[in-house]
């Protein structure tokens, strides 16, 4: 189960980027070069420094959220729903050619041969063969052919990102031995968690608390509300996602779960614009690591918002100089 949550994090961060990023929506500020001229031209959604976006790619990269937050594009009523997803897609997919565009003009590329090696990666540490990923793809909403072009582009975009930004930010030596000291929980090897999860669709942000009360105080079971409400994977079983190797979770999946006991749920997190918690089903305890052993881990921890930053400041930058005409 543990390239299930892999896929499904590595799909969504990419997909739903640019909430985080903040491009601007039409008529809200938009950023220098970026123009809304209402000039509906037949099959086209957005025009980047030359580049057409075509209604079909965006409505193909959408479908996935559409069908994870359960709405139907043929209900007339929920159309406003479908489009606000759809303009988070058009300016993911911007910035993916801003970003695709700059790399080029560097000449950072992602070939086929590293493509198929990060395949092969995940088909080998989770043990599994390419018919089971393209069917747990499917069962999302989504394609290896998607999946391919994900990991082109975030190998790209991880390529450029170094270049141009990581090798910029450093953090003391002293900073990540307070982290490590005051947060040993969190840098554990060979132990392992079952989880489950929800992730609640953003139209239900106002009743996420209201839900997370019920399921506290044994009103709503976690399997019911994962079934009920979860756009999550799983949520037809309960939002389970079986057990888990504690060093392959993110760091922020760790974090909010440090702590937590079996039978308990962590604290409320976003992905993307999703709220999320996880429940704690069962726990296989590890031992610390040693020091050197947490080190990159603790140093990658102190430098996330660092770099989101200086990320925020380059997208910007790449945004300033576009000419993008939206055509929606």
């Amino acid at each position: 189960m543990r390239f299930l949550i892999r896929v499904l994090l590595f799909c969504l961060t990419f997909i739903l980027i640019v909430p985080f990023l903040g491009i601007a929506q039409s008529g809200q500020g938009a950023s220098s070069g970026y123009v809304t001229s209402g000039k509906t031209v037949s099959g086209v959604a957005a025009v980047v420094n030359g580049e057409m976006v075509s209604i079909r790619d965006l409505q193909q990269q959408s479908a996935p959220e559409i069908a994870r937050a359960r709405i139907s594009t043929n209900d007339p009523k929920a159309q406003e729903k479908v489009n606000a997803i759809q303009r988070r897609v058009l300016d993911s997919i911007v910035l993916d050619i801003l970003i695709r565009q700059e790399a080029e003009r560097f000449g950072v590329k992602a070939s086929d041969a590293d493509v198929d090696a990060e395949i092969k990666k995940i088909l080998n540490n989770n043990k599994i063969d390419l018919i089971t990923l393209e069917r747990s793809l499917v069962s999302q909403g989504l394609t290896l052919d998607f999946l391919k072009q994900r990991i082109r582009n975030n190998t790209t975009n991880s390529r450029l990102m170094q270049m141009m930004v990581t090798h910029k930010v450093l953090v003391p030596v002293a900073e990540i031995e307070k982290y490590y000291n005051t947060h040993p929980e969190e840098f554990m090897k060979n132990k392992k968690v079952t989880l489950q999860v929800i992730m609640f669709p953003p139209q239900l942000h106002a009743e996420v608390n209201g839900i997370i009360a019920k399921i506290k105080s044994g009103q709503l079971s976690f399997e019911q509300a994962a079934k009920t409400y979860s756009a999550g994977p799983k949520s037809e079983q309960g939002g389970n996602l079986g057990v888990v190797n504690w060093e392959d979770l993110s760091p922020l999946w760790r974090k909010d779960l440090a702590g937590v006991r079996v039978g308990s749920l962590s604290p409320v997190f976003t992905i993307n614009e999703s709220d999320a918690i996880l429940k704690l089903a069962a726990e296989e305890p590890g031992e610390p690591k040693t020091f050197s052993e947490a080190e990159p881990e603790v140093e990658a921890i102190l430098k996330e918002p660092l770099l989101q930053e200086r990320y925020k400041e380059y997208t910007k930058t790449l945004r300033d100089k576009a000419v993008v005409d939206i055509r929606l």
